[in-house]
């Protein structure tokens, strides 16, 4: 069960991905969101472990963004969506998230907690 991102919270991200729009009308396209909600979150705590003592008592909104960004190109992959602009679109934002992650587990990108304090 993912811990920082919930399904209900990508029914406003990837809007028109469940059906009749809602996550209660959508058991399938609720379980592949679910499932790969969980598996952005693990990519990006495998990725920052080393650097910050896990799990986080307050989710800093950069981690909490580059994990959306990671899990909305698996959910979007898995549904197979065709529309090659839309898709290129996403992947470089998949990129930039990797890029963005990167940065924080070498030290060169500093995470902040919403209060603005340094973790």
């Amino acid at each position: 069960m993912a811990v920082w991102l919930t399904t209900t919270s990508f029914s406003d991200l990837l809007v028109r991905f469940y059906k009749s729009g809602t996550i209660s009308s959508d058991t399938a396209g609720a379980n592949i969101v679910s499932a790969h909600l969980e598996r952005a979150e693990a990519v990006v705590m495998s990725a920052i472990a080393a650097r910050y003592s896990m799990p986080f008592t307050t989710i800093p909104p950069e981690v909490r963004r580059i994990a959306q960004d990671i899990a909305s190109y698996y959910i979007i992959r898995a549904a197979t969506f065709q529309d090659g602009k839309e898709k290129n679109r996403i992947l470089e934002e998949f990129k930039e998230s990797f890029k963005d992650l990167e940065q924080i587990e070498t030290g060169d990108r500093k995470l902040t907690l919403t209060d603005g304090s340094i973790l």
